[in-house]
């Protein structure tokens, strides 16, 4: 989003009753009259079945699609604005957004996110987004769609979507409103004045527990998350069993509990919500290696400064430790307050504290604890912490007298220099037909190739096996757009990525249709091409959709009624026509 945004909002009224169902499914859509008895069929998409959204999501992409190829205000130059190009000549400018974005003469393109029915335009001026709006509006008229005009907010720097408060007017922050805010507090008031020794139903925790937890997008960090642990903990207990039976059970308020809800109070009070971003996001901050496990200490380096090397004590087991160390370092440094409101980089070879800290908890207690002080220092700095995982080969050498030595001392230092040498870890992966092959053996012999660096339109990937090498940073955005095209055409539209793994795992628990099929190692494969560093590639395959009654499914299904034999045999009708239709 832009800093000093305009943003609207539109919802479309009975979005599901626009998609008429087919006449040779309507003997199975209906309801029986309460009353009269009459047997009602439905003509349109049901509210609350459970297949509507999928079905309307469909064509409502393609009608968002269709906007963006039909308007210029949603079109521009294609370019990379990350940290990546931060660490180029390129630069980041943090006020056009992060990421793949979308450049013109009168600034950056109007953006579309969409949630069902209910549609964010999003530009970087009143004038363009209004102008957005209109041609969004026009084209919905135009479709046959109809949009509620006392849900319509026009353009505005703060609007409320999908339960939040988007505010535009600076660096883009996500609140929360009032009325969340005060029953997520009045839920914590009352928790923490009962007595302790208090018997709470389990199914009473579990909503106060739910309600917390839906805030947690509007923290920073997502550190609300973090300090849910406990809490879930308390009302999902290992071994209680499955089922509606636990919830009837009680329990009481332990010390670690009352302890997270005294923090989710804190921040209820002064909570300003969650910004995008610091205030000073292009100025990236390196601090390489953590040291090894023969304590050699880390390194540091701030803005305009030289390096800061120390020794530092592992604790026993817990190797985020170093980590703490180094903010601790900056926070009580007299250069501290360059790193206020910047991007920090923690590069380290340890994968347990990349997966730790990125996902931001963990089960054991005391690397949570840890990691929760490594939080709020980073609250602290008014910085953002990046962990960035690198392979030991790419940060440490091991000398003759069996000491690890940093990157900086390494051979490495006589190829390139430490500017080039960062830049190289957020580099893409160059293509290799090979490791396609290997791969999607079955898909490979009709995959296109697809460079990441030109403007993503849906005729790049629809009804088509495509291949893509993004920058890592780019990775879940890429996805982004694929997956939304391949929901529009899901039996015939496929894509293969490889990703060097560096950045948060940003992909996972994305989509269900996102698969890991393996990961490379550079200095264990031969490469045709290798990357100037050995990190390792993760491939992540979107396969196309199949649907099928499996032989487990047929077995479950009641075959007992004379109509189920009809509907399925209309169901893998329907089906094949539309492959059919689709490959055509």
């Amino acid at each position: 989003m832009y800093t000093g945004g305009f943003s609207s909002v539109v919802d479309l009224s009975k979005f599901f009753y626009n998609f008429p169902t087919h006449p040779e499914d309507r003997p199975y859509l209906g309801l029986l009259h309460p009353k009269t008895e009459e047997l009602l069929t439905y003509y349109g998409l049901a509210m609350g079945a459970g297949n509507s959204p999928a079905i309307a999501c469909r064509i409502g992409l393609a009608f968002v699609r269709l906007v963006k190829e039909k308007f210029d205000v949603f079109q521009g130059e294609a370019k990379a604005n990350c940290y990546w190009t931060g660490f180029q000549n390129n630069g980041f400018d943090p006020k056009l957004g992060y990421g793949f974005i979308l450049t013109s003469a009168d600034g950056g393109a109007v953006h579309i996110w969409v949630w069902v029915d209910d549609f964010l335009i999003h530009g970087p001026s009143h004038e363009k987004t209004t102008r957005a709006l209109a041609f969004f509006l026009d084209t919905a008229v135009d479709c046959g769609f109809l949009f509620h005009p006392k849900k319509l907010v026009p353009p505005q720097q703060v609007v409320k979507y999908c339960g939040f408060l988007f505010d535009t007017t600076d660096i883009p922050c996500l609140r929360i409103p009032e009325s969340k805010k005060d029953r997520a507090l009045a839920i914590c008031e009352y928790l923490l004045q009962s007595p302790t020794h208090k018997k709470w139903s389990q199914l009473s925790l579990a909503v106060a527990v739910g309600v917390l937890e839906s805030l947690t997008k509007a923290t920073p960090r997502r550190l609300g998350h973090t300090h849910l642990k406990e809490f879930h903990t308390l009302v999902h207990p290992p071994g209680l069993g499955i089922g509606a039976e636990p919830y009837y059970t009680t329990t009481c308020l332990n010390s670690q509990v009352l302890d997270e809800l005294k923090w989710w109070k804190q921040f209820l009070l002064r909570s300003e919500g969650r910004y995008v971003r610091g205030w000073e996001a292009a100025t990236l901050v390196p601090t390489f290696g953590d040291g090894s496990g023969t304590g050699t200490g880390g390194t540091l380096q701030l803005p305009n400064c030289d390096f800061e090397m120390w020794r530092g004590k592992w604790k026993p087991a817990v190797f985020i430790f170093a980590l703490k160390e180094t903010l601790l370092r900056i926070k009580e440094s007299p250069q501290a307050h360059l790193v206020i409101g910047t991007t920090v980089f923690y590069f380290t070879d340890n994968s347990g504290v990349y997966w730790i800290a990125t996902t931001g908890s963990s089960k054991r207690r005391d690397l949570h604890q840890l990691l929760s002080e490594i939080r709020l220092l980073e609250l602290d700095l008014q910085c953002v912490l990046q962990v960035i995982h690198v392979p030991g080969q790419v940060l440490i050498t091991q000398g003759t007298d069996g000491l690890s030595r940093g990157v900086w001392m390494s051979t490495l230092q006589d190829i390139m220099d430490s500017d080039r040498l960062t830049q190289a870890i957020f580099d893409p992966m160059p293509l290799d037909w090979t490791l396609v092959w290997q791969h999607l053996p079955h898909l490979a012999h009709m995959a296109q190739y697809r460079s990441w660096n030109q403007q993503w339109t849906a005729d790049l990937c629809l009804h088509q096996t495509t291949v893509w090498c993004p920058p890592p940073e780019l990775a879940r955005q890429l996805l982004t757009f694929l997956l939304n095209s391949w929901v529009e055409c899901p039996f015939t539209t496929s894509a293969i990525l490889f990703v060097p793994r560096v950045v948060e795992a940003s992909w996972r628990h994305m989509s269900r249709y996102i698969e890991e099929i393996g990961t490379i190692y550079p200095h264990q494969t031969q490469l045709r091409f290798p990357p100037l560093l050995p990190i390792p590639i993760v491939v992540l395959h979107m396969a196309p959709h199949t649907l099928s009654l499996t032989p487990s499914r047929l077995d479950k299904t009641p075959t007992t009624a004379p109509s189920w034999h009809a509907a399925q045999a209309t169901l893998m009708r329907r089906l094949r026509d539309e492959i059919h239709q689709e490959s055509h």
